[in-house]
């Protein structure tokens, strides 16, 4: 995997950061899997769609930024993308 690449994952992971604080629901539409399953750190989890759903309803994000983010490649066309998540909101 070329750098160029593991760049734009990381400005896409940015992207939807800034889509979440700034509300833009449809630009985070965009940016997610419809096979999303996300998993919340009480342990619940979600599709795409009840993600979006509570994001947009449930909880206001007032910041959502990354930290120590890395790009581990695992072939030509997948990667595993970790780091820390800093959230601060409000419900």
């Amino acid at each position: 995997m070329h750098k160029s690449t593991i760049d734009q994952l990381i400005s896409l992971e940015l992207e939807r950061c800034h889509a979440v604080v700034s509300q833009d629901w449809e630009k985070l539409r965009s940016l997610l899997s419809d096979r999303l399953v996300h998993t919340h750190t009480r342990g619940n989890t979600d599709s795409r769609d009840s993600y979006l759903d509570y994001i947009s309803r449930v909880i206001e994000s007032l910041d959502l930024r990354r930290e120590d983010l890395r790009v581990v490649p695992l072939g030509n066309d997948c990667a595993v993308m970790h780091g820390k998540q800093i959230n601060r909101a409000r419900k």
